[in-house]
């Protein structure tokens, strides 16, 4: 079991709670570090399971509200590419969208959560289905011995 979190900004967590996500060996990516190269997370989306999207983590610019929002945060370019790659990844079987209350009752951000929505089915239309069992015996393997081990790798 494994844990992500993607797009925190550090003024808002305190060092102790940074650290023990490192302890723990769980994921953590800077907003900063996602949205410079928003594909440095795609195998992190691939390999999960439940994706929760709190819109607390998309900037207030994105929603339409800059009075309660945060001025940072996602834009909803990069929401809806994290959506897309949701979808696409065989494992995931939960998408939601969380903390959408009524101070979001904003043009911007009701479409903005359509487009999300939108993305992600865009993306489930895309999945390759390789985590299936019959999948799996068409993939080449490949066997590299190295030392006292063989490291076993499959290509698709």
């Amino acid at each position: 079991f494994n844990y992500s979190n993607l797009g925190y900004q550090t003024y808002f967590n305190s060092q102790d709670e940074i650290e023990l996500m490192d302890r723990l060996f769980f994921d953590a990516y800077r907003l900063g570090e996602v949205s410079s190269d928003i594909t440095v997370v795609e195998p992190v989306m691939r390999d999960a399971n439940l994706v929760g999207v709190d819109m607390g983590a998309v900037s207030g610019g994105a929603l339409g509200n800059y009075r309660l929002q945060s001025p940072n945060g996602f834009d909803g370019k990069e929401i809806c590419a994290l959506s897309r790659y949701a979808g696409i990844s065989d494992k995931v079987s939960s998408f939601g969208i969380y903390e959408f209350t009524s101070e979001f009752n904003f043009p911007a951000a009701n479409m903005l959560v359509a487009q999300m929505i939108w993305y992600f089915v865009e993306g489930v239309n895309f999945r390759k289905n390789e985590n299936t069992i019959s999948a799996k015996k068409e993939f080449i393997r490949y066997q590299v011995p190295i030392d006292d081990e063989i490291l076993v790798f499959y290509k698709s």
